[in-house]
């Protein structure tokens, strides 16, 4: 942990030791700067580098990615839940808990039985445990807006056994997205500023003259307020995020569920990047100019073909806007514009059929 004051940002001088089995994952880009298949680096290799930070480096030197790779545990434990098309657009996913697979011995048995299976990518990660004092707040939309329908106690959600089980499995139920209560946090964490895309963040606020962003589903992530004048962030409310004292008057921290969070106040921008909820609802109630986001869920290909009060400006990179490109960490820019009712409402019968 950082001391207070000062930015806390990931490095590789963490002496976290590689697990007996573990195994690293890289991604490198094909000969026309694609993202390809992604690929197994076996516990017998990178088991010399004793840390996963030392085995970050090194692989990512010896294969010369221009991703990081990730280290990952081969054990499968009873918080475990499988993430079936992981890679694509929220309504398209499925989540099974541990008791849908917990026959295989390892991760890597179970994501390939289960690939097979569904015909998808799978990703086996480890679920946020519910806590005893956990309640959900089931929320329904209608014409006048969203009110709170049903309070599901901790007894009723017990049989999720983790809070992402719990959200695929109510909002299948209830088709909404629940809301938690998020009293006591399940742990304390650092805010986190990301060197890799602090640059872009800066270039669009001088460019385009952004002096404040939201940026809802930020998780620990408090990168926008390394850069904005003023950034409100928006978690569901699972951990306790710390703040460095210095940032701390330039931005706001408030917990909820963004589908049915009224921001208030107009922000020149909202950021979705890695964000999990349903970007249409979330749209909504954002006001503002500007969204910038990646695509590591589609949401990019959703607003560009479904909401046309959005334009397409750009793709961010260092130190300009380009129209396209093929890098996983890409950030789209768009940008709200003015069109007619009618245009308006054809667009909003498109999305219901």
């Amino acid at each position: 942990m950082a001391e207070e004051g000062t930015f806390f940002i990931i490095n590789l001088d963490e002496k976290e030791e590689i697990e007996e089995g573990s195994y690293a994952i890289i991604t490198k880009l094909d000969e026309v700067g694609e993202v390809g298949e992604e690929r197994i680096i076996p516990y017998e290799e990178i088991k010399q580098y004793k840390t996963k930070a030392r085995a970050i480096q090194e692989l990512k030197k010896k294969y010369k990615l221009y991703f990081s790779p990730t280290i990952q545990s081969n054990k499968i434990g009873e918080n475990s839940i499988a993430n079936i098309g992981y890679n694509t657009y929220h309504n398209k996913r499925i989540i099974l808990p541990y008791d849908s697979f917990k026959k295989y011995k390892t991760r890597l048995e179970a994501e390939k039985k289960l690939s097979e299976k569904f015909k998808k990518n799978v990703q086996i990660t480890e679920g946020t445990p519910l806590l005893q004092d956990t309640e959900a707040y089931i929320v329904k939309f209608g014409k006048k807006g969203f009110k709170y329908s049903k309070v599901l106690k901790y007894k009723d959600l017990k049989k999720y056994r983790t809070l992402d089980y719990a959200v695929y499995a109510l909002r299948k139920k209830y088709n909404s997205t629940p809301e938690f209560n998020s009293k006591i946090p399940t742990r304390e964490l650092q805010g986190e500023i990301h060197k890799s895309y602090i640059n872009k963040l800066k270039y669009i606020k001088k460019r385009f003259g952004i002096k404040n962003a939201y940026y809802p589903g930020c998780g620990i992530d408090i990168t926008p307020a390394a850069v904005f004048d003023e950034t409100l962030l928006l978690d569901i409310g699972h951990t306790q995020l710390i703040i460095p004292s210095d940032l701390k008057k330039k931005c706001k921290l408030v917990y909820g569920n963004a589908e049915v969070y009224e921001v208030g106040k107009n922000y020149d921008l909202m950021i979705f990047r890695r964000f999990q909820g349903r970007v249409e609802y979330t749209i909504d109630r954002f006001k503002g100019k500007y969204i910038l986001t990646d695509n590591d869920f589609n949401h990019a290909f959703y607003i560009r073909d479904y909401r046309k009060e959005f334009k397409f400006v750009g793709i961010v990179e260092e130190d300009r806007m380009v129209k396209e490109t093929t890098l996983h960490e890409s950030l789209y820019l768009f940008e709200r514009v003015d069109f007619n009712f009618i245009e308006m409402v054809v667009n909003a019968i498109k999305k219901l059929i």
